[in-house]
Order: structure tokens, then C-alpha cells, then sequence
């Protein structure tokens, strides 16, 4: 199934009912062991970044 229809499935009562006590886990940005592993994109020297400005 591709990701748009996965999506669309989610806001379906029956999905929903099925997954109303589903335990998932999401790495917390504090948790020591993996930092190295989600910034080393920061490193990366291929990486261009583009900077804009936001205006308030």
C-alpha cells in the first residue's frame, strides 16, 4: 500500500479501534546513545542548507 492510502486508512473507525492501544516508539532527542547517529546529517558537507528569513 503506498504512503498516501496508509494515510488515508489511518482516519478510518476500524483502523482507529485497532490502533487505539498501540505502543510506539520514537527515539527522544535526549536519549544519549542515538545523537551522533540523527545529527551526523549537521556534518555533512554535501548538505547545502538554505536559510530565509521569517518576518513577524
Amino acid at each position: 500500500m503506498k504512503p498516501k492510502a496508509l494515510g488515508r486508512r489511518l482516519g478510518e473507525e476500524s483502523v482507529r479501534k485497532k490502533l487505539r492501544r498501540a505502543i510506539c516508539h520514537f527515539p527522544s532527542e535526549w536519549e544519549q546513545g542515538t545523537v551522533e547517529a540523527r545529527y551526523q546529517w549537521l556534518r555533512d558537507p554535501s548538505i547545502r542548507f538554505k536559510f530565509t528569513s521569517i518576518s513577524m
